[in-house]
């Protein structure tokens, strides 16, 4: 789903329960072992990405991403909220080289994500704000979904 804000700014917001505990959950997101298997738009046209992450506000995070025909794309940025096992803000912009995948260099968009309880496993809310354009909430929209169904493929039983 998107939004638009009260500035203008376009918002994508993804829901989704998984079969995954919260505990694992968070850890899927903070542990650049494990978002190194998941963290890519889809398993099957790109290999693990490179992540790091230095998981405390102001810390920085940077994840580049192989696609299997030698394309790459790094996006990276700062935490600047970490609440343990439900809630995540940080920064996300694109490298230069990978601008025409996003906003300008030097630009830098927000993604939330708020992990809570279900009697199954963990509900997952993604907000992906200060998009610009339409272009960006598209690209950005396709990718998190993909995100979302590669960590689905990696981490839940079929």
């Amino acid at each position: 789903m998107t939004t638009t804000d009260a500035r203008g700014d376009v918002v994508v917001t993804l829901e989704r329960e998984f079969s995954i505990v919260p505990q694992l959950m968070w850890e899927l997101w903070t542990d650049p072992a494990h978002l190194a298997r998941w963290f890519r738009p889809t398993l099957d046209h790109h290999l693990e990405s490179d992540v790091t992450a230095d998981v405390r506000v102001g810390g920085a995070w940077k994840a580049a991403m192989h696609g299997v025909d030698g394309g790459a794309w790094t996006v990276g940025g700062r935490f600047l909220e970490v609440s343990p096992i439900t809630r995540l803000a940080l920064s996300w912009a694109w490298e230069p080289a990978d601008v025409e995948a996003s906003a300008p260099s030097g630009e830098s968009s927000r993604v939330e994500v708020t992990l809570t309880p279900t009697r199954t496993g963990t509900h997952l809310r993604l907000d992906h704000s200060l998009l610009t354009t339409q272009e960006d909430r598209d690209s950005h929209l396709e990718g998190w979904v993909g995100c979302f169904a590669s960590l689905s493929g990696v981490y839940e039983e079929p």
